[in-house]
């Protein structure tokens, strides 16, 4: 789609996929915290 070719909608996934991954990873080290 020409939506998905704008810089500007690139740049608002790969915030929105930091941001997931970072959530995800902080998730992760507080379970391994709680020894789950």
């Amino acid at each position: 789609s020409r939506i998905a070719s704008t810089p500007q909608y690139q740049n608002m996934t790969i915030r929105n996929w930091r941001t997931t991954t970072r959530l995800l990873s902080l998730l992760d080290e507080r379970s391994t915290a709680q020894g789950a």
